[in-house]
C-alpha cells in the first residue's frame, strides 16, 4: 500500500514539474493602468504612441485605437502591459484627464 501511494505521489509530481504547459503570458499584466502626458512615438508609426507616466517619468510605448485624439493630453490608459516586449501596453480603455500636458 505504501509502494502504491510512493508511486503515486511520484508520478503526480513529475506531472507538476514536467507535464505542465509553458506560461508564455507571464510577462503580460492584464488591466495594467498607467496615468501620465500621451505623445506621439513615432512619426513613422502614426499607430504607436509613448505615455511618460506621471510621478517616474518612465516611458512606456503604447498602442490601441482612439490614441490620436488624445496626442498631447494627460490620460490614464488601461491595457495589457508586455514588460518583457521593451515595456509595450496595448490600450485597450483611455481615461481623458486634461487636454494638456508636457511630455518630459
Amino acid at each position: 500500500m505504501k509502494r502504491k501511494f510512493a508511486t503515486a505521489f511520484v508520478l503526480a509530481g513529475g506531472l507538476t514539474l514536467f507535464g505542465a504547459p509553458p506560461d508564455h503570458d507571464k510577462d503580460k499584466m492584464k488591466g495594467a493602468s498607467v496615468t501620465g502626458c500621451l505623445s506621439m512615438g513615432s512619426p513613422s508609426n502614426t499607430n504607436e504612441f509613448v505615455i511618460t507616466e506621471d510621478g517616474t517619468n518612465r516611458k512606456i510605448t503604447v498602442t490601441g485605437t482612439d490614441l490620436a485624439k488624445h496626442n498631447n493630453h494627460k490620460v490614464k490608459l488601461t491595457g495589457d502591459h508586455h514588460a518583457s516586449k521593451t515595456d509595450h501596453m496595448t490600450v485597450t480603455k483611455v481615461e481623458h484627464i486634461s487636454e494638456t500636458c508636457t511630455p518630459k
